[in-house]
């Protein structure tokens, strides 16, 4: 089970990555580790840099009740704002030009689409 998260995770990131180029965000990063935690995705677009977390699910048909923003915890985005403070004072960024923001994704498999909703500013 573990390994079929993995590669829906994996999955629901390379589509986040696309979505996010299209809108016209330039990829800096993705799987970054700081410490022991690790952000998804950075990207930049008007001077602003955006931590994203990738949260995916994947559903045999439209009739599922879980949402991937649902799976995004108080504890998760603790650690993921600790993320980017180390983030930000190794390389000696300013905060006031940083986000966080979630992109989650609901694949469905018969009709064989992905729903993306971008969340900014989550914190």
């Amino acid at each position: 089970m573990e390994q079929n998260n993995i590669k829906i995770g994996n999955i629901g990131e390379k589509i986040a990555c696309l979505f996010l180029i299209k809108n016209g965000y330039k990829i800096i990063s993705k799987n970054t580790r700081i410490s022991h935690k690790e952000i998804d995705i950075i990207v930049e677009k008007n001077n602003q840099l955006r931590f994203i977390e990738v949260k995916t699910t994947y559903s045999k048909n439209n009739r599922s009740t879980n949402k991937p923003e649902d799976y995004l915890s108080f504890k998760k985005i603790k650690l993921l704002k600790a993320a980017i403070y180390e983030y930000c004072l190794i390389l000696a960024k300013n905060e006031e030009n940083v986000h966080l923001d979630l992109i989650a994704i609901n694949i469905i498999k018969t009709k064989k689409i992905a729903n993306i909703k971008h969340f900014l500013d989550i914190t």
